[in-house]
């Protein structure tokens, strides 16, 4: 095992640094190799495979956990799927319906991108329900997103953890 560990690229790279002028870019291996290594625990870490899903859902634990998270590979990794409507209709038989996939970073889809402007003429609440899924892992988040004087107010409502 040492030795395959030995022969491992990155472990080469690391070794051949001279530590004293190579702080820099030791650091970047390190951030590096540890980003690889949080791919590679997710299919078998369920507590890792949760902090992340908030990361998606905009609801981390603290800021520091979502920042360290964001540069974490992730976007193919989780099924994600939205529901946007004037309607309040919860997670039941609708959303499983009418549901569209979103590629990474569900929440995003409150702020409206690209659609702002036509959307903030339409009278009344927007309602987003999201759901990622990964390895039998469920999370749901939903929220209302109104529009007033130019802006979007959005507001986590039904939060099921």
């Amino acid at each position: 095992m040492k030795e395959v560990l030995a022969s491992l690229p990155v472990v080469r790279a690391l070794r051949a640094l001279d530590k004293r002028r190579d702080r820099r870019a030791l650091a970047l291996a390190l951030l590096i190799t540890g980003y690889a290594m949080v791919s590679l625990l997710t299919p078998g870490w369920r507590g890792l495979q949760r902090a992340l899903m908030e990361a998606h859902h905009m609801r981390p634990s603290s800021l520091a956990r979502w920042v360290v998270l964001q540069p974490a590979p992730k976007m193919y990794g989780f099924a994600h799927r939205a529901w946007l409507g004037q309607a309040r209709i919860g997670f039941g038989p609708r959303f499983e319906r009418e549901h569209f996939w979103v590629n990474h970073y569900p929440a995003r889809r409150a702020r409206f991108d690209g659609a702002r402007g036509r959307e903030s003429t339409v009278a009344g609440p927007r309602y987003l329900y999201l759901r990622s899924s990964y390895r039998g892992v469920d999370f749901e988040t939903s929220y209302e997103v109104r529009f007033a004087d130019g802006t979007v107010r959005i507001r986590s409502m039904d939060v099921k953890p």
